[in-house]
């Protein structure tokens, strides 16, 4: 199940905020207020949002009370799992317009987070199994070889790689039409700069 953190919550708070007129909360999975337009209600135990968790559906706050301020709270469920709540506080009738177009909109922020650091993880890997291929002292090992071979490279046949080192700006020399490995990136870092293969 996803975690939604603190940092992301705040975040889509603060991106909420600049078009909704309320303050938004959003709590994690326990009903904690992790985001908030409103820092010192960060940490605090929201119930309405407790409720909402329990009974999976929205719940309205007629008024202030101690811990929760009057509004709409609406759970954030992505497979089948509630992962928080998002709250927006004011009167019901002003704040409940807003509510199911609030709860879509975080939804979509959270899943367009999620594909980024897949992205960014699958970068990585490719970067790591790259800087590993072309370390002299990497044994080609079966492991390696299954690796390399998602990303349509073959390690046990022959294969070219073109190592360039320059004084001057690498964008000057168009690699672009040599071949290049399926999938792998197109810049390498290297100490003396950055490589574009």
């Amino acid at each position: 199940m996803y975690r939604l953190t603190a940092n992301l919550a705040q975040m889509i708070v603060n991106k909420m905020m600049k078009d909704i007129p309320y303050n938004i909360n959003i709590m994690d999975k326990n009903g904690v207020i992790i985001g908030s337009g409103n820092k010192e209600r960060i940490g605090i135990l929201h119930h309405g949002a407790v409720d909402a968790i329990r009974y999976r559906k929205a719940v309205e706050i007629k008024k202030d009370e101690e811990f929760v301020k009057k509004g709409i709270n609406l759970p954030i469920e992505m497979n089948g799992d509630i992962i928080g709540v998002v709250g927006i506080s004011g009167e019901i009738g002003e704040t409940r317009p807003f509510g199911n177009l609030v709860r879509s909109t975080v939804i979509l922020l959270i899943e367009q987070s999620v594909a980024l650091e897949k992205a960014n993880q699958e970068e990585k890997r490719k970067y790591d199994l790259f800087n590993r291929i072309m370390d002299t002292d990497t044994l080609y090992t079966k492991e390696l070889a299954e690796q390399a071979k998602i990303y349509g490279l073959e390690l046990n046949k022959p294969s070219q790689i073109v190592y360039v080192e320059s004084q001057s700006n690498i964008d000057e020399i168009n690699l672009n039409d040599l071949p290049t490995f399926n999938g792998f990136p197109k810049e390498v870092s290297h100490p003396q700069g950055m490589c574009r293969a």
